[in-house]
Protein backbone atom coordinates (compact mmCIF):
# COMPACT_ATOMS: atom_id res chain seq x y z
CA UNK A 1 0.00 0.00 0.00
CA UNK A 2 1.13 3.40 -0.84
CA UNK A 3 2.16 5.75 2.12
CA UNK A 4 0.42 9.01 2.38
CA UNK A 5 2.25 11.87 1.41
CA UNK A 6 1.92 15.04 2.81
CA UNK A 7 1.67 17.73 -0.17
CA UNK A 8 4.11 19.29 -2.50
CA UNK A 9 4.33 17.96 -5.94
CA UNK A 10 8.07 17.04 -5.75
CA UNK A 11 7.41 14.87 -2.91
CA UNK A 12 4.12 13.49 -4.35
CA UNK A 13 6.41 12.42 -7.84
CA UNK A 14 9.23 11.33 -5.08
CA UNK A 15 7.03 8.85 -3.75
CA UNK A 16 5.23 8.19 -7.08
CA UNK A 17 8.49 6.65 -8.10
CA UNK A 18 8.80 4.57 -5.06
CA UNK A 19 5.62 3.09 -5.83
CA UNK A 20 6.64 2.37 -9.82
CA UNK A 21 9.60 0.69 -8.88
CA UNK A 22 7.88 -1.95 -6.43
CA UNK A 23 5.42 -2.88 -8.65
CA UNK A 24 6.25 -4.82 -11.64
CA UNK A 25 3.16 -4.08 -13.34
CA UNK A 26 4.06 -0.24 -13.25
CA UNK A 27 7.97 -0.46 -13.40
CA UNK A 28 7.83 -2.19 -17.05
CA UNK A 29 5.69 -0.22 -19.01
CA UNK A 30 7.13 3.05 -17.61
CA UNK A 31 10.67 1.88 -18.73
CA UNK A 32 9.69 0.72 -22.25
CA UNK A 33 8.00 4.13 -22.33
CA UNK A 34 10.99 6.31 -21.28
CA UNK A 35 12.84 4.67 -24.15
CA UNK A 36 10.16 5.86 -26.99
CA UNK A 37 10.42 9.93 -24.78
CA UNK A 38 13.95 9.88 -25.09
CA UNK A 39 14.10 9.08 -28.45
CA UNK A 40 11.50 10.85 -29.77
CA UNK A 41 12.96 14.05 -27.81
CA UNK A 42 16.21 13.42 -29.21
CA UNK A 43 14.70 12.98 -32.89
CA UNK A 44 13.21 16.51 -32.28
CA UNK A 45 16.27 18.43 -30.23
CA UNK A 46 19.10 17.72 -31.49
CA UNK A 47 19.27 14.06 -33.29
CA UNK A 48 18.23 15.26 -37.31
CA UNK A 49 19.86 18.39 -36.52
CA UNK A 50 23.03 16.81 -36.04
CA UNK A 51 22.69 14.41 -38.49
CA UNK A 52 21.79 17.05 -41.56
CA UNK A 53 24.67 19.38 -40.39
CA UNK A 54 27.08 16.11 -40.38
CA UNK A 55 26.36 14.32 -43.85
CA UNK A 56 24.10 17.46 -45.55
CA UNK A 57 25.56 21.07 -44.81
CA UNK A 58 24.58 22.07 -47.96
CA UNK A 59 20.77 20.61 -47.85
CA UNK A 60 19.22 21.70 -44.54
CA UNK A 61 15.75 20.89 -45.65
CA UNK A 62 16.44 17.29 -45.43
CA UNK A 63 16.07 17.25 -41.49
CA UNK A 64 12.74 18.80 -42.04
CA UNK A 65 12.02 15.59 -44.47
CA UNK A 66 13.38 13.59 -41.43
CA UNK A 67 11.19 15.29 -39.07
CA UNK A 68 8.38 15.24 -41.19
CA UNK A 69 8.33 11.47 -42.30
CA UNK A 70 8.39 10.73 -38.75
CA UNK A 71 5.25 12.78 -37.75
CA UNK A 72 3.27 11.21 -40.95
CA UNK A 73 4.17 7.90 -39.74
CA UNK A 74 3.64 8.55 -35.92
CA UNK A 75 -0.26 10.00 -37.10
CA UNK A 76 -0.52 6.90 -39.36
CA UNK A 77 0.38 4.47 -36.53
CA UNK A 78 -1.65 6.44 -34.20
CA UNK A 79 -4.68 6.15 -36.19
CA UNK A 80 -4.41 2.43 -37.24
CA UNK A 81 -4.12 2.30 -33.22
CA UNK A 82 -7.55 3.14 -33.17
CA UNK A 83 -8.93 0.97 -35.71
CA UNK A 84 -7.53 -2.46 -33.97
CA UNK A 85 -9.68 -4.09 -31.90
CA UNK A 86 -7.16 -5.88 -29.46
CA UNK A 87 -3.32 -5.90 -29.10
CA UNK A 88 -1.61 -7.44 -26.38
CA UNK A 89 1.08 -4.87 -24.60
CA UNK A 90 4.03 -7.68 -24.88
CA UNK A 91 3.53 -7.22 -28.83
CA UNK A 92 3.52 -3.43 -28.82
CA UNK A 93 6.67 -3.66 -26.54
CA UNK A 94 7.97 -5.73 -28.97
CA UNK A 95 7.03 -3.68 -31.81
CA UNK A 96 8.30 -0.76 -30.04
CA UNK A 97 11.75 -2.27 -29.40
CA UNK A 98 12.63 -3.37 -32.69
CA UNK A 99 11.34 0.00 -33.80
CA UNK A 100 14.11 1.81 -31.90
CA UNK A 101 16.61 -0.17 -33.86
CA UNK A 102 15.78 2.11 -36.67
CA UNK A 103 17.80 4.67 -34.81
CA UNK A 104 20.68 3.02 -36.82
CA UNK A 105 19.96 4.17 -40.41
CA UNK A 106 21.67 7.40 -38.68
CA UNK A 107 25.11 5.88 -39.43
CA UNK A 108 24.35 6.04 -42.78
CA UNK A 109 24.98 8.84 -45.41
CA UNK A 110 21.47 8.57 -47.21
CA UNK A 111 18.73 10.78 -46.67
CA UNK A 112 16.00 8.39 -48.20
CA UNK A 113 16.97 5.76 -46.11
CA UNK A 114 17.35 7.70 -42.94
CA UNK A 115 13.50 8.94 -43.80
CA UNK A 116 12.15 6.04 -44.81
CA UNK A 117 13.43 4.73 -41.28
CA UNK A 118 12.00 7.51 -39.38
CA UNK A 119 8.66 6.81 -41.30
CA UNK A 120 8.83 3.45 -40.40
CA UNK A 121 10.04 4.48 -36.82
CA UNK A 122 6.75 6.82 -36.20
CA UNK A 123 4.28 3.82 -37.41
CA UNK A 124 5.99 1.32 -34.47
CA UNK A 125 6.62 3.26 -32.30
CA UNK A 126 3.71 5.67 -32.11
CA UNK A 127 1.19 2.80 -31.02
CA UNK A 128 3.41 1.22 -28.33
CA UNK A 129 4.06 4.37 -26.63
CA UNK A 130 0.14 5.43 -26.58
CA UNK A 131 -0.44 1.64 -25.46
CA UNK A 132 2.45 1.78 -22.52
CA UNK A 133 0.93 5.42 -21.41
CA UNK A 134 -2.60 3.69 -21.02
CA UNK A 135 -1.33 0.79 -19.57
CA UNK A 136 0.22 2.63 -16.93
CA UNK A 137 -2.93 4.27 -15.84
CA UNK A 138 -5.29 1.21 -16.07
CA UNK A 139 -2.34 -0.25 -13.57
CA UNK A 140 -2.03 2.08 -10.98
CA UNK A 141 -5.05 2.13 -8.08
CA UNK A 142 -7.31 5.15 -8.88
CA UNK A 143 -5.84 7.03 -5.93
CA UNK A 144 -1.64 7.21 -7.50
CA UNK A 145 -2.69 8.14 -11.01
CA UNK A 146 -1.53 11.60 -10.57
CA UNK A 147 1.45 10.45 -8.83
CA UNK A 148 2.32 8.39 -11.33
CA UNK A 149 1.83 10.50 -13.91
CA UNK A 150 4.29 12.72 -12.17
CA UNK A 151 7.15 9.63 -11.69
CA UNK A 152 6.92 8.64 -15.19
CA UNK A 153 7.49 11.98 -16.21
CA UNK A 154 10.44 12.46 -13.63
CA UNK A 155 12.07 8.92 -14.66
CA UNK A 156 12.02 10.06 -18.48
CA UNK A 157 13.22 13.42 -17.83
CA UNK A 158 15.90 12.32 -15.59
CA UNK A 159 17.27 9.35 -17.84
CA UNK A 160 16.98 11.70 -20.96
CA UNK A 161 19.20 14.04 -18.88
CA UNK A 162 21.51 11.36 -18.76
CA UNK A 163 21.49 9.72 -21.90
CA UNK A 164 22.56 13.48 -23.63
CA UNK A 165 26.40 12.60 -22.48
CA UNK A 166 25.97 9.56 -24.55
CA UNK A 167 24.78 11.02 -27.87
CA UNK A 168 26.98 13.94 -27.63
CA UNK A 169 29.83 11.57 -27.33
CA UNK A 170 28.47 9.23 -30.60
CA UNK A 171 28.35 12.40 -32.65
CA UNK A 172 31.89 13.78 -31.93
CA UNK A 173 32.76 10.54 -32.80
CA UNK A 174 31.47 11.06 -35.94
CA UNK A 175 32.49 14.34 -37.10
Amino acid sequence: AAHPVKSGFFRQAIEGVRDVMKNPRLRWPVIFGMSFTIMNAALYSFLALVYTQTFFAQNKEVMGWILSAYSLGGLLGALALGSMRSVKLSTWTRLGGISLLLFLSFLVANQWVVIGAMFLYGILSVPPDLALGSAIQERADAKLQGRISAASGMIAGFAFLVILPLFSAIFDHLA
